[in-house]
């Protein structure tokens, strides 16, 4: 990496939009060969926001500075349905994790997760204490919240929201993988919500590539 100091009135030989390179004007520093997508996954959505100010010429600023961003992680989440919709279909069985085959509740959300860049631990009412918690009001929810149930005080399953009130488990070894509108959850039943990927410091802005082996059954 190469790391230079340059003045307002110096001319540049390359666009501040370049690449591989970033001009944060506020502080005159100019950053040669930086990884981006690495960047970003740690950056909090104020400090991108003040560098995607910064770095912008001042006739480009009048753009809505959160434009590409909220492209990126839009794209990003419907990946996530999709990979989570296509698990619609599979096999339940207790304690499989088998892609393409069978999943059990936790492992299926678990999975997913993991190809977002999110490791989660295997039991449902380990995954109902990660992220942060979301109330629960549909209009609250987005696609890869993790909606979690059970009956008393306990946790024992969870599924994935994946939009327009419609979440993906794996339900029972009758029904396998499925798709379930949560109108049509006891609201006793639905417990809570974790939020795992959090605007500009989830993994969501990439696509896995993802090759599932069809069942033979």
């Amino acid at each position: 990496m190469v790391v230079a100091r340059y003045s307002r009135k110096e001319p540049l030989d390359r666009s501040p939009l370049d690449p591989l390179v970033r001009i944060i004007y506020g502080g005159h520093r100019a950053v040669s060969g930086l990884n981006i997508p690495a960047m970003l996954k740690r950056l909090s959505l104020a400090t991108m926001a003040l560098l995607l100010t910064l770095t912008l010429p001042v006739q480009a600023q009048t753009a809505k500075p959160f434009a590409e961003l909220s492209r990126t992680l839009l794209a990003g989440r419907d990946s996530l349905v999709k990979v989570t919709r296509d698990q619609v279909g599979l096999r339940y069985r207790l304690g499989a994790k088998e892609p393409g085959k069978a999943f059990d509740c936790s492992a299926l959300v678990q999975w997913v997760a993991g190809l977002f860049g999110r490791d989660l631990p295997r039991t449902a009412a380990q995954q109902a204490n990660v992220g942060i918690a979301i109330p629960k009001d549909p209009d609250q929810l987005l696609p890869g919240d993790l909606l979690f149930f059970g009956r008393g005080r306990a946790v024992d399953h969870i599924g994935i929201y994946v939009g327009d009130g419609v979440y993906v488990h794996a339900a029972n070894r009758r029904k396998g993988v499925i798709e379930t509108e949560l109108a049509r959850t006891k609201s006793t039943y639905w417990k809570g919500v974790r939020r795992i990927f959090i605007e500009a410091d989830s993994a969501l802005h990439f696509t896995p590539n993802i090759v599932a082996t069809p069942s033979g059954d």
